[in-house]
């Protein structure tokens, strides 16, 4: 007989005989049907339409599976070296990633009947099957004989099978090929002892457990005795440690474990409860967390809710004794590190991961770990990262990528190979379109000019500039280095930019436009082959600065934590602060949005922002990458002119539009504005600015909601938003926080209660770690937590709702950050001005500044004032900065005490 050997698997289920094109056609069928690449984009894609099988998410927590757990002290002890360790039914993953964590020493054969149920074969494939591991996958039959030699298995374990293979020779089988020395164990195993209380049906022959005693009797010709245990039993020894346990045949519970061993053992004696502890380190340890329960906004432990919530319920009506473990669990209030612990676990993080992020030693860890699981609420166990993953992706239809991963230098070659035909990069000036494969092309001519020029990780990229084909490529090809891209808006006042330039001290400066440069910095400058450029000058051109690709170019290995990009954002003394961003936070927060809104490769995002910005970078080029949705680039006029704007959106059949309040406020003048949008599938804005009324407006002319988003540059630009089947029209409604802890609390930094006011402060993988240039670190050793500024509520789903600002700014219509600080600086650098006050206000869906004024007798004669303000402050802060609304009063109202009286300028607002 031949047996197929294909994918480090072997398919005994498939055998046949020696018979050449029989052989070939079998090998050719299972071929066909693994392929990683796709069932990995199956899995990232599966949450869409998530299929839940429940006891695959319950196995690792369960009474079941816990029984198992007091034999694990006497296996350690016992096993040796090489020991073979067969799991004979792992239909879920589980018991072999349970198995080979524990006994990393031992050989485990996982078998499973064929290409079915949760895994199948493209499942084993990607999870299991891997050259150089503890465990080896076998496809085939319980009910043929089994291909292994006589006695050359030390430890069977049988989990849900004995019941169910009562009509087939498997147990003369399991006699043949275990070691005289071997323990054969088979947890959960059906009884008829008692009926379940309320009814339930259960599968397979139900036997008493005092007929499988006298029946397994009948083993002592073989040198061979059987217990049978209560599986409450040992599930309750799994986690106290009471006195012995016997052996019970006639126990009045409905499910027991059968344990066969030699003559000899004195099992019951063995049985200790399991401390991870005993046997293995801190750092060999991923936490698992229990799939049932999930914290409710305020941190309180309760059941799983959604689709699942009926299903769980009636699960844990089938498991009275569990069910009895946790009922306590439920309303626990889990502390600030308690909750941190959760988020990283649920992110798959190792503990050594985790305890870093924390910043506590070991005997401090270790005690929280004990505590949340002693509730149930998580577990320790040696684990592969790979197979936590697994566990994870079936209890919550997600995909966590591993950690090597993280990072966009993978992130662009999956795209390649995922979506090599999709439009990646469309320009509507010249109406040039490049595929996926053929962007890639261009990425690998830059990428290889740049590791001619010998650049290394970490050196540093200024692009001046606006978003086009090249400034796409450059940033990819940074990524692919390691270098660190820094885009800046083309509007920075020269003196801005200057200063930027110096303190980076960048390696290369890429120009859109004219821009005052020292002569220092002539030699590193090159200018794009763009119409926009002046080219009477001598300067370096991008088509003369790229050179001719050369092959095998060995890529540095880029890892979560290398910086990938710095972005600015307004800082309140009036230098930009440049937030850092690892290529592991762009990563993911491009994930958060692709989930979010489901966006996936038929998809077409507009870009109206430039790469300056933190949504105009990720989502034109992550947001894109990750899905294989297109990128759709507007010309100048388009971008100008709100006709010629809404003729793109239709002509292109642009799906995703993002845009500022302001400007979705301006498309409602339009008459044909529901036609010109009638492709649109998402109308998304960012930022806090949104009225009520444009939301309802919006809806009302064309039947699309729009759907707001909330993250400031320091949380990677998303962290909370509405989903994409919310439709109130409270236009200060943010949405509920996505891959974060988001919390509201008071000056003391105390969680308000429901509904109460407070400041948002947020946690989690995707807030940068600080500045580059300026300011203090966003978080330090003792305090973990990003405050917002921002003023919120929130209500007891977690949704978030905009208050207003804790300090003196404001978002623009561009969603730049705006101090009062940076203003008054500059202010108070005028002469002529005696007085002023700096007031907020709101106006065609945006918010503004008002700038108040009192004069001296400096002031120039003859000139225009107001001009001379707005000059000086453009000058120095931009002109996105300007104050919206300038004003000239002869005296600044005020109380007796100084204090101005806002009310008496509402007037002019």
């Amino acid at each position: 007989m031949h047996t197929p050997h294909l994918f480090e698997m072997e398919f005994s289920n498939e055998s046949s005989l020696e018979i050449d094109s029989v052989v070939s056609n079998i090998e050719k069928r299972i071929k066909n049907k693994v392929d990683k690449q796709k069932y990995e984009l199956f899995c990232r894609n599966k949450y869409k339409k998530p299929l839940y099988d429940i006891y695959a998410l319950f196995n690792p927590f369960n009474e079941a599976t816990k029984a198992f757990y007091p034999f694990i002290p006497f296996l350690k002890s016992h096993l040796k070296k090489n020991d073979v360790i067969l799991d004979l039914s792992n239909r879920t993953g589980w018991s072999t990633s349970l198995l080979a964590g524990l006994f990393p020493d031992q050989t485990i054969i996982s078998l499973w009947e064929g290409d079915t149920d949760v895994l199948g074969y493209n499942g084993f494939s990607y999870w299991f099957a891997e050259p150089n591991s503890n465990i080896k996958v076998k496809f085939t039959s319980l009910r043929e004989k089994l291909p292994f030699e006589d006695k050359s298995i030390k430890l069977v374990f049988g989990f849900d099978v004995l019941h169910r293979q009562l009509k087939s020779n498997l147990l003369d089988e399991l006699m043949r090929i275990a070691a005289e020395d071997a323990l054969v164990l088979f947890p959960h195993v059906h009884l008829a002892n008692a009926e379940p209380d309320p009814f339930f049906q259960r599968g397979g022959d139900l036997v008493h457990g005092k007929d499988y005693d006298l029946f397994f009797k009948s083993l002592g010709s073989l040198n061979k005795k059987a217990f049978v245990f209560s599986e409450p039993d040992l599930y309750r020894l799994s986690h106290n440690s009471e006195p012995k346990i016997k052996a019970n045949p006639d126990t009045t519970d409905y499910n027991g474990l059968i344990a066969i061993t030699h003559n000899n053992l004195d099992l019951e004696n063995e049985l200790t409860p399991f401390n991870y502890f005993d046997f293995f380190n801190l750092n060999d340890g991923y936490l698992l967390q229990n799939p049932l329960f999930e914290t409710t906004p305020f941190g309180l432990i309760k059941l799983r809710t959604s689709s699942l919530e009926a299903d769980i319920k009636t699960l844990l009506s089938h498991h009275p004794v569990y069910w009895e473990k946790i009922k306590n669990t439920i309303g626990y209030k889990l502390s600030e590190m308690e909750l941190i612990i959760l988020y990283w676990t649920n992110k798959n993080r190792s503990c050594l991961y985790i305890q870093k992020q924390l910043k506590i030693d070991n005997e401090a860890f270790k005690s929280l770990i004990l505590k949340l699981q002693n509730l149930d609420i998580l577990q320790i166990l040696p684990i592969k990262e790979k197979h936590i993953r697994l566990n994870h992706y079936l209890a919550h239809q997600e995909f966590i990528e591993p950690e090597l991963n993280f990072n966009l230098q993978t992130l662009w070659n999956r795209a390649v190979i995922n979506y090599p035909a999709n439009i990646y990069a469309y320009d509507k000036a010249d109406n040039t379109f490049y595929t996926f494969e053929e962007f890639n092309e261009i990425i690998k001519c830059v990428t290889n000019t740049l590791y001619q020029k010998n650049l290394k990780k970490g050196d540093k990229i200024i692009l001046h500039g606006d978003i086009h084909f090249e400034s796409m490529a450059l940033f990819w090809a940074c990524m692919n280095l390691g270098l660190v891209f820094i885009p800046m808006e083309s509007s920075l006042p020269s003196s801005t930019f200057n200063d930027l330039v110096e303190e980076y001290n960048p390696e290369l400066i890429f120009l859109f436009k004219e821009a005052s440069l020292s002569e220092k910095w002539f030699h590193k400058t090159i200018n794009f082959d763009l119409e926009a450029q002046d080219h009477s000058k001598n300067k370096t051109l991008f088509s003369e600065w790229l050179l001719e690709s050369i092959d095998d170019i060995a890529y540095p290995q880029i890892n979560e934590d290398d910086l990938g990009v710095i972005l600015h954002t307004s800082g309140s003394t009036g230098t930009p602060k440049g937030v850092v961003l690892k290529q592991g936070q762009l990563f993911q927060s491009a994930k958060n949005v692709v989930k979010t809104y489901q966006i996936d490769e038929k998809d077409k995002y507009l870009a109206i922002g430039n790469l300056d910005s933190m949504s105009g970078l990720r989502n034109s080029l992550l947001v894109t990458a990750e899905s294989g949705s297109s990128c759709i680039i507007p010309s100048l006029e388009e971008k100008s002119n709100i006709a010629a704007f809404l003729n793109c959106i239709h002509e292109t059949e642009t799906s995703l539009l993002l845009a500022s309040p302001s400007f979705l406020n301006q498309l409602l003048s339009r008459n044909d504005l529901k036609n010109r949008l009638s492709k649109v599938r998402l109308v998304l804005t960012t930022g806090s600015s949104l009225s009520s009324k444009l939301k309802e407006l919006f809806f009302e002319k064309t039947g699309k909601n729009i759907i707001n988003y909330y993250g400031l540059t320091e949380t990677t630009g998303f962290c909370i938003a509405e989903s994409i089947n919310d439709n109130a029209f409270n236009g200060n409604y943010l949405g509920i926080p996505r891959d974060c802890i988001a919390q509201v609390v008071d000056e003391d930094k105390k969680e308000v209660k429901m509904g109460d006011t407070g400041e948002l402060r947020l946690y989690g993988y995707c807030i940068s770690g600080g500045y580059a240039n300026i300011e203090k670190p966003i978080k330090n050793q003792h305090d973990q937590w990003f405050y917002s500024g921002d003023l919120v509520t929130m209500n007891s789903e977690g949704g978030i709702e905009f208050i207003g600002r804790k300090a003196e700014f404001i978002k623009n219509s561009n969603s730049e950050i705006v101090y009062f600080s940076e203003i008054e600086k500059n202010i108070q650098e005028i002469v002529f001005i005696n007085d002023y006050l700096l007031l907020p206000f709101f106006e065609n869906e945006a918010e503004k500044i008002a700038l108040f004024i009192s004069v001296n007798n400096m002031v120039p004669v003859g000139e225009n004032i107001i001009e001379i303000i707005k000059n000086e402050l453009q000058n120095k802060l931009g002109k996105n900065k300007i104050p919206s609304l300038i004003k000239i009063l002869d005296i600044i109202p005020r109380t007796i005490n100084g204090k101005p009286i806002k009310k008496e300028l509402e007037n002019y607002l």
